[in-house]
């Protein structure tokens, strides 16, 4: 009798570890499944990043050519200016600094579009992602430097 509680307790401690050990692999499946669902949703948001990318850069791309027109009215201005020998006034400083905001939009244009590289894969996906986010920073900046050329230039070839 006196041999009950001990082989009682001792069994109590096996089933209690055996258990343990269960749920333990439970939750180590359960943060495995986690894991790999988190960089099954990232696999399947790598595509999206790409095509958002190539969106942005495609937004813009077709307005190139009204950069460049811009560019051309702003510089017929400042040569207008240079013949009337008003070539330091306000307005003609105006529209040399509009020249230069358009040639800094086209220059990012063209260093993005050399820079991507629409292949890219990492050393890990988690190197590859990072490559296309920063990708879409860069392409998001280049956008918005164009739009504001656009308006600038916009606003100096209409007299405003």
């Amino acid at each position: 009798m006196k041999h009950y509680p001990i082989t009682f307790a001792l069994a109590l401690s096996v089933m209690a570890c055996s258990a343990s050990k269960k749920e333990n692999g439970e939750e180590k499946n359960a943060h495995e499944q986690t894991e790999t669902s988190e960089k099954a949703e990232e696999k399947r948001s790598l595509p999206a990043l790409k095509k958002r990318i190539l969106e942005i850069h495609d937004e813009v791309m077709p307005r190139m050519g009204e950069l460049n027109a811009l560019k051309t009215k702003l510089k017929t201005k400042i040569d207008s200016l240079n013949t009337l020998g008003d070539s330091t006034s306000n307005v003609a400083l105006r529209l040399r600094a509009g020249v230069v905001e358009i040639d800094s939009a086209d220059a990012a244009m063209w260093k993005w579009m050399h820079g991507f590289d629409g292949g890219f894969k990492g050393k890990t996906p988690e190197d590859t992602y990072a490559y296309y986010l920063k990708e879409e920073v860069s392409v998001d900046s280049m956008k918005m430097k164009i739009l504001r050329a656009i308006s600038v230039g916009t606003e100096l070839s209409e007299g405003k």
